[in-house]
């Protein structure tokens, strides 16, 4: 995979892009563990940008660890207060992600995760 190409370039101090992409990449292949791992690695990285803690939230929400899945999404809330379900729905249909695989998959698997991990509608 690309990413991990890009990881072996600097495997010492990647890239926020690099974490956050490893992260939502091993979300959307079911790989909740490596998701979460690349998660908490970009908050650490980046401790104030919550797109990390919205992926850790739903990874921890598909993995059934429902406390992690709450205090990561109100770390990700405190970050975007605006970081909701429809406000996710909606930004996917006004963006790339209009192609009918992945917006079926955000619909049948990212928006119930989002609703496990308890962000508001």
């Amino acid at each position: 995979m690309l990413l991990q190409q890009a990881l072996a370039l600097d495997p010492k101090s990647p890239s926020d892009v690099l974490l956050i992409n490893l992260s939502w990449v091993e979300f959307m292949l079911g790989n909740y563990d490596r998701a979460i791992a690349w998660s908490l690695k970009f908050r650490e990285s980046n401790p104030t940008f919550n797109p990390g803690d919205t992926t850790l939230a739903v990874a921890y929400a598909m993995k059934g660890d429902r406390e992690r899945a709450r205090a990561a999404m109100e770390v990700a809330l405190k970050g975007d207060p605006a970081n909701t379900i429809s406000a996710s729905i909606k930004y996917s249909d006004e963006s790339n992600y209009a192609d009918p695989a992945h917006r079926t998959w955000f619909l049948q698997t990212y928006v119930p995760a989002m609703r496990l991990a308890g962000f508001p509608e």
